[in-house]
Parts: C-alpha cells; sequence; structure tokens
C-alpha cells in the first residue's frame, strides 16, 4: 500500500496540450506551458483538511455509494470512473468508489484494487511523444504502454496526481474502521493506440485485473476558454457555457454519449470523441474495455466545478464535469 501521496485539486490541466496536438494545431499555446506546481499546491490543500472534514468526505460518500449498485458492480466484473478534481468538491464521489472498492473486495474475497489512472503530458518527455503519436507506429516508443510504480521509465510519472485522492481516502477510511487497506497497484495506460492488446505491458495488466478489483478515474468533460487554442473554437462549439443548467445538461448529454461509445467497438470514434469533448478517458476507457469486455455506463452524480482560478491568463467560464461513473459488466447483465 503507497502512502503520502499527493492529493491534487483542480483539473486535468493538460488535456488541452492533448487534444491541440492530436489534432494537429500549431504555433498555439496551452495550460500545460504555464509553470504549475500541480502536486505541491494539492499536497498543500490535502495537508489543509481536518480529521472531521476527512471523515466528513468519508461519510458523504458512504451516502452516495448507499445510493447506487457500485459495490456489486465491482464484484461481478465491472468498474467505474471517479473524478481527480478538488478533493473539497468531489471528494465524496471518489469515496463512494472507495467504500464500494472495499465491500467488493471483502465480499469476493480479493485483497487487491487495481487503479487506472490518466497519465497527463505534463513533461517536456510526454508532450513530445504525443508530438511522435501522430507520426505514425508508436509501439517502439519509451512512452507507449502500460506505467506504474516500479515498472521501467517509473520517473514519466514525477509529476502524476489523477490517483492521489483514491490512495488517501481508502488509506483513511482503513484507519478508521480499524481495518488492513488491500493492496493497491497503480498503473497509467499511455499513447494506446486503437489495438489495447499490442500495448506493451498489457500482459500484466490482464493478469492484475483477473485477481483485484478494477476501478478508474477519468474527467470525461472540459469546458471553458482554457481549453480554447489561440481564439479558435473546438468543433464548432461557438460559444462557451457559464456553470449554469444548460451547461448541466451539456455535460450530461456529453458524458452519456461518451460511455454509449464506450460500449461500442469502434474505439478510434470513441478516442476522437474524447478529444472533441475534452475527456481525459481516451486512453483508460480502452484499456479498461480490453480488460473487461463491454461495459454499460451509467452518470451516478454529476456536479461542474469552477476551475478558473487556475488559468489566470483565460479566467473565464472554466469547469470540470465531476462524475461518478457505474460501469457495469455487460457479462453479468
Amino acid at each position: 500500500m503507497m502512502s503520502n501521496l499527493s492529493i491534487v485539486r483542480g483539473m486535468f490541466c493538460a488535456f488541452c496540450c492533448l487534444y491541440l496536438v492530436a489534432n494537429d494545431v500549431q504555433g498555439t499555446e496551452s495550460s500545460l506551458s504555464k509553470s504549475v506546481e500541480w502536486a505541491r499546491i494539492y499536497a498543500e490543500i490535502r495537508g489543509s483538511l481536518t480529521t472531521d472534514q476527512i471523515y466528513a468526505i468519508l461519510d458523504r460518500g458512504i451516502e452516495l455509494a448507499s445510493r447506487t449498485d457500485l459495490a456489486n458492480t465491482l464484484a461481478d466484473g465491472g468498474t467505474a470512473f471517479f473524478p481527480h478534481c478538488d478533493i473539497r468538491e468531489c471528494g465524496d464521489q471518489v469515496a463512494a468508489v472507495v467504500h464500494a472498492s472495499l465491500q467488493a473486495c471483502a465480499n469476493t474475497g480479493k485483497d487487491q484494487i487495481l487503479l487506472i489512472g490518466v497519465m497527463h503530458p505534463l513533461t517536456k518527455t510526454l508532450q513530445d511523444a504525443w508530438l511522435r503519436e501522430k507520426e505514425g507506429n508508436i509501439f517502439n516508443d519509451p512512452c507507449c504502454g502500460i506505467f506504474g510504480p516500479g515498472l521501467p521509465n517509473e520517473e514519466l510519472l514525477c509529476k502524476e496526481f489523477s490517483l492521489d485522492s483514491f490512495v488517501f481516502l481508502l488509506e483513511q477510511a482503513a484507519k478508521r474502521e480499524g481495518i488492513k487497506a488491500p493492496n493497491v497497484v497503480m498503473r497509467y495506460p499511455n499513447l494506446v493506440p486503437r489495438q489495447p492488446e499490442f500495448l506493451p505491458g498489457i500482459e500484466e495488466l490482464k493478469q492484475l485485473a483477473a485477481k483485484s478489483i478494477v476501478v478508474a478515474t477519468g474527467d470525461l468533460c472540459h469546458h471553458g476558454t482554457a481549453y480554447v487554442s489561440s481564439g479558435q473554437v473546438s468543433d464548432g462549439i461557438e460559444e462557451k457555457i457559464p456553470i449554469s443548467q444548460a451547461a448541466h445538461r451539456y455535460a450530461y448529454q456529453t458524458i452519456k454519449e461518451n460511455l454509449h461509445l464506450l460500449a461500442g467497438h469502434d474505439l478510434l470514434a470513441y478516442r476522437k470523441y474524447c478529444f472533441k469533448t475534452f475527456s481525459d478517458t481516451s486512453e483508460v476507457g480502452q484499456v479498461l474495455r480490453f480488460l473487461l469486455g463491454p461495459l454499460e455506463g451509467r452518470i451516478r452524480d454529476l456536479r461542474l466545478v469552477d476551475v478558473s482560478e487556475y488559468f489566470p491568463d483565460k479566467p473565464q467560464l472554466n469547469w470540470v464535469a465531476a462524475t461518478l461513473v457505474e460501469l457495469k459488466s455487460k457479462k453479468s447483465l
């Protein structure tokens, strides 16, 4: 069990760059170019939480999980998406999956949780790899494959944060309940080339998944001026939508379509849709689909998190749709 991991507040600050690279937009400046020490900032936020605040997050997560079938879904070979936004805004969504994972472990006798994380291109090495991806075959690229602590090239994860809140809350839940936490294995797919079966490291991941409760992180919709390149608007969205009922409807429909595509067989269409809607699940989703088979997704909770403060140069209307998604295995339906 890994400890002392940074909890991060905010959002997928690098996805703008990922989208621009994937769509061959040149000569633009993204949020990634800003020197923001996300890990340090969010470690400070984690450290500022009192025990009462942490337990309140856990309690809200238990209540949220009780309104779902998450524990049975995980035990039956399904999975879930939890967000990696501000723990103070969506920590209960993460805690719901923590609670369901612990319950699924107890129900199945499994003592391991496999966490599938988003590998954000937060370093120049990873940014350059996304540029190379456009040039063709990347199977031999050192940045293509499954990464994780203890695996080759783990230094590529030096700035990663997407799984920290889950690990932190899992540790806190186990401590409060006086139980030994399950073993946690963290893996991060990167540059999945629409054929996950050929991805370096996929065989080890299959073996891990077979003996683990599997859950994943993902922020399935980002929206705002920070996600536009040099005045260009992404895919015909003529105006950015402020946080409102209209924005909530937009996020809901966008994520619903994302889950519909993930349930299908056209991973290229799924990947393109992720880029179009600034979903950071393009790589994670493909790997989950390969590991677990067809998945029927259901949005269990959705809220919009204002992240404008992190983009002082593009401060208008920036939000992330923090979403709890239950993904049932169609094999069990």
